[in-house]
C-alpha cells in the first residue's frame, strides 16, 4: 500500500500534468485564435489594394478622356483658324 508521502506525490505530480495539459490547450487556442486574425486582417488589406487599384484606374481613365476631349478642341480650333485664313 502507498504511503501517505507518495500518494500526496502521485496527486502533485497529477495535478501539475493536468495544468499543463491546459496550458497546451490555451496556447493552441491563442494560436488559432491569431491565425483567423491574421487571415482576417490579410482579406481586409487586399480589399483594401483592390478598392486603392479601381479607384486609381477610374481616374486614370478620367484624366486620359478629359486630356484627349482638351486636344481635340485643340485640334479643331487649330483647323478652324487655318481654313479662315
Amino acid at each position: 500500500m502507498a504511503s501517505r508521502g507518495q500518494s500526496y506525490r502521485a496527486g502533485e505530480a497529477k495535478g501539475q500534468t493536468e495544468e499543463k495539459a491546459n496550458q497546451m490547450m490555451d496556447a493552441t487556442l491563442m494560436m488559432e485564435s491569431l491565425g483567423e486574425k491574421a487571415q482576417a486582417t490579410k482579406d481586409k488589406t487586399y480589399q483594401a489594394a483592390q478598392t486603392t487599384k479601381e479607384k486609381i484606374k477610374g481616374a486614370t481613365q478620367a484624366t486620359t478622356h478629359k486630356a484627349q476631349e482638351k486636344v481635340g478642341a485643340a485640334k479643331d480650333k487649330a483647323w478652324g483658324e487655318q481654313r479662315g485664313k
